[in-house]
């Protein structure tokens, strides 16, 4: 099975992804490439600052991801780095080009959650604090899983009531 998320940045994607790989080992996380490229190259250029490059390297890595794994969980889907890439500085020609490296990515899931923002976002160094940017990434997301018609659940509520709500729908006990 293989299980995507997306959401604006501190919804508690990461969170529900740890909850579920503790109960099913026999899941997959791929690293998070932004995080780590983030970490390792200065101005690799994430958030705000995405580049048609890092924005094309994050898309690259996660269809591999996907692609190469059967039990799957990722805390990101290519939904997000279209709302990114949006937001970020890119061109238009460049966002589009993005966009065509992930065309029918959805049908490499099995189940896509998309979370609203519902609380206030913890700061760690690496997301942007931005309110107003986390707002219209998660807008964006939404925006594109429904003009894509791309099947996918909201999941609202406390961390408990969310990972419920997931392991009603996939079935995953």
């Amino acid at each position: 099975m293989k299980i995507g998320f997306c959401g604006a940045a501190g919804v508690g994607k990461t969170v529900l992804v740890d909850k579920f790989l503790e109960d099913h080992p026999e899941y997959n996380e791929p690293e998070n490439i932004s995080r780590l490229f983030n970490e390792t190259f200065k101005n690799f250029g994430i958030n705000e600052k995405g580049t048609a490059s890092s924005q094309a390297l994050i898309t690259g890595f996660m269809v591999y991801s996907v692609m190469k794994e059967d039990n799957f969980i990722h805390s990101r889907t290519m939904c997000d780095t279209y709302a990114y890439a949006r937001l970020s500085n890119m061109t238009t020609e460049e966002c589009n080009d993005i966009e065509n490296l992930y065309e029918g990515w959805d049908n490499l899931y099995d189940f896509i959650f998309y979370i609203p923002i519902e609380f206030k976002m913890e700061e760690d160094g690496v997301r942007s604090t931005d309110e107003d940017y986390r707002k219209l990434s998660g807008d964006l997301m939404l925006k594109y899983l429904n003009e894509n018609n791309i099947k996918y659940y909201t999941l609202t509520g406390t961390i408990e009531e969310r990972y419920e709500e997931i392991k009603r729908i996939t079935n995953a006990s």
